[in-house]
């Protein structure tokens, strides 16, 4: 994996700054690559895409360094204001609608916390909180020493894994949210994770032994499986699946 850190990142420019600074312009839209690996699966907005997987951000150079946006294959990893399921990913019982409903909540606040750097083990992250009080639903939680918190439905022997925000420093720069979501889905593929970017808030994740039965389950809701009666227990990840965004649509960097 070639990889690219905040302050790497930050270091190759600074030449470019002092121009811009000396020229009086307004400083210009930059990219910088993260990452480049082959590692891992991703699905975006329900589709496959190849590897090898590069991940930029879009930054504009001032003093500050504001970061503006991330991209995976140029194809923009921004987030959703979507609020409700999606109707044609509804679960057939009960047990699958609290599954459901417990995994859309806690994806906003994973995916807020993780993009502002807060640790699930810190006194001020609620994620750890929320799982242990959906006891009715999870059976138990898992802090892994990596920073990965993982955790297990009820009857269920297949942990939903977590992965740490990565460390950005104690004052990361302006729109560092960017960098660290970006960062994060870099260092889940070189893991070797299979991870689904949807457009909801959520981005389901998967490792080891699991990701064949997650690939399988991913043509059974293509099928018209039940996304309650597969381990994919997500109906936005659902419903991208069963409408896959054409890709041609959507406008991808132009760095």
């Amino acid at each position: 994996m070639r990889f690219q850190t905040l302050p790497a990142a930050l270091g190759i420019a600074s030449a470019a700054l002092m121009a811009g600074v000396a020229s009086g312009g307004p400083p210009p839209i930059r990219h910088v690559t993260l990452a480049t690996t082959s590692n891992g699966i991703l699905f975006y907005r329900g589709n496959r895409l190849p590897g090898p997987y590069v991940i930029d951000v879009t930054y504009r150079l001032t003093p500050d360094t504001l970061w503006l946006a991330a991209y995976v294959n140029r194809l923009p990893l921004t987030e959703s204001t979507e609020s409700a399921p999606p109707s044609r990913a509804t679960p057939d019982t009960s047990l699958f609608a609290r599954r459901g409903a417990f995994v859309s909540h806690l994806g906003r606040l994973v995916y807020r916390e993780r993009r502002m750097g807060i640790k699930w083990q810190s006194d001020s992250s609620r994620v750890q909180d929320e799982v242990r009080a959906a006891s009715e639903l999870v059976d138990s939680v898992v802090s892994r020493p990596d920073g990965t918190l993982s955790f297990y439905w009820r009857g269920s022997n297949r942990p939903l894994d977590l992965l740490p925000p990565q460390n950005l420093g104690p004052r990361p720069p302006a729109g560092s949210d960017v960098h660290q979501h970006a960062l994060t889905i870099a260092l889940g593929l070189e893991r070797g994770r299979l991870i689904f970017v949807g457009h909801g808030w959520s981005e389901l994740w998967a490792s080891g032994n699991s990701i064949r039965e997650y690939l399988d389950d991913v043509e059974a809701i293509k099928r018209g499986v039940p996304w309650g009666k597969t381990h994919i227990q997500d109906p936005w990840t659902a419903e991208d699946l069963i409408r896959p965004l054409d890709l041609s649509t959507v406008r991808r960097g132009d760095y």
